[in-house]
């Protein structure tokens, strides 16, 4: 229900508001149990009593999908007769974080408080039996270490005669180049390795997986948390090239230009110590102990770092930037913005160093 009707009970609580509309404690910090009530009351004392008080929350009532854009006002069986605080109140059946705010009539138009959020806390059931967050013991599943799908059910009867009562699983994405479990190459397909030879449609897989979390559940005892990171996108997602902003390079993030430059004098380094060019001067063509490496250590103190001159990217050159804004002032426009992102490889060595050297 969304408006409950009659007195408070003991998993009722009570949300006082200021005189002035406003909720107390700045609008934040109360977490009510999930299947308690939230009675949002305004004492009979307020001004705003006689001003058709409204309560106006984002949670939503039943049968309705959250959508956090969308408000309903809260019906309320309260009577305004002076004696007694007004009210309305909030059946909690959905978890999740949720607005509200007190509205009320003034000067023919209609005015609003601050607005107040409150957290519901999920309820783990399993049946009728609740699982209280303090009692969960969990363990870890590897989504890429554990086999194929058909050797799951057995892995979670397994885990569940271990003791535990609640599985996290990894990723089930298809996994990059890197092999991280965290590393994905494609967001909306499921990894090959879980499903194997199997011709199944990716709703098909999807299925076959929540059907075997819910028998987790039903027949073993065993709550299943699924892991979910859209935004771990590995370097040879075919997403990227449709989406170069989404990475990071010199057009996305330029403080990284030094870094680059580096990166990118350290195999030219690589490529001139094969070539024999510190031979004379180091006597190293290539790194096989230690004494080479800090050959290598100087090579790059005293040849490479000083011809990068990376201290100027930290100084402005005063003139030329004053001069720049004193045109654009009298061209009365902004300066020009480069609207373009360009998605490239390091291994792309030439076209790095020409975004490095583009102003």
């Amino acid at each position: 229900m969304y408006a409950v009707k009659g007195t408070t009970t003991q998993s009722t609580q009570r949300i006082i508001f200021h005189n002035n509309g406003d909720p107390p404690h700045q609008g934040c910090g109360l977490i009510p149990k999930r299947y308690s009530t939230i009675r949002f009351v305004l004492l009979a004392s307020s001004e705003l009593y006689v001003k058709n008080p409204r309560l106006r929350s984002n949670y939503p009532p039943d049968g309705k999908k959250f959508d956090r854009e969308e408000w309903y006002e809260v019906e309320t069986d309260c009577e305004k007769n002076g004696q007694h605080d007004w009210y309305a109140d909030i059946s909690l059946e959905v978890a999740g974080a949720f607005d509200y705010y007190l509205t009320w009539d003034e000067d023919g138009e209609s005015k609003n408080g601050k607005m107040g959020h409150f957290v519901v806390n999920p309820v783990l059931l399993n049946g009728d039996q609740a699982l209280s967050l303090g009692t969960i013991t969990l363990q870890t599943a590897v989504t890429k270490c554990i086999g194929p799908f058909s050797r799951w059910e057995n892995y979670i009867k397994h885990t569940a005669a271990a003791g535990y009562n609640m599985i996290h699983f990894t990723p089930l994405q298809e996994l990059g180049q890197s092999g991280s479990s965290y590393s994905l190459y494609h967001q909306h397909i499921i990894s090959n390795a879980i499903f194997p030879n199997e011709k199944l449609s990716e709703d098909e897989k999807f299925d076959a997986i929540e059907k075997l979390y819910l028998r987790a559940k039903s027949d073993y005892g065993v709550f299943t948390l699924g892991e979910l990171v859209l935004n771990h996108t590995a370097n040879n997602s075919p997403w990227l090239k449709d989406h170069p902003e989404a990475t990071y390079n010199a057009q996305t993030s330029p403080h990284l230009k030094p870094a680059i430059e580096f990166d990118l004098a350290l195999a030219q380094l690589s490529k001139d110590l094969i070539s024999g060019k510190y031979v004379s001067k180091y006597n190293i063509v290539q790194v096989t102990n230690e004494e080479d490496l800090t050959k290598v250590r100087k090579i790059i103190k005293e040849e490479i770092l000083p011809s990068l001159r990376i201290w100027e990217y930290y100084i402005i050159n005063a003139d030329k930037a004053v001069g720049r804004l004193s045109s654009a002032l009298l061209q009365k426009k902004e300066p020009s913005k480069k609207d373009r992102f360009i998605g490239i490889s390091l291994n792309d060595e030439a076209a790095v160093q020409n975004l490095i050297n583009t102003e």
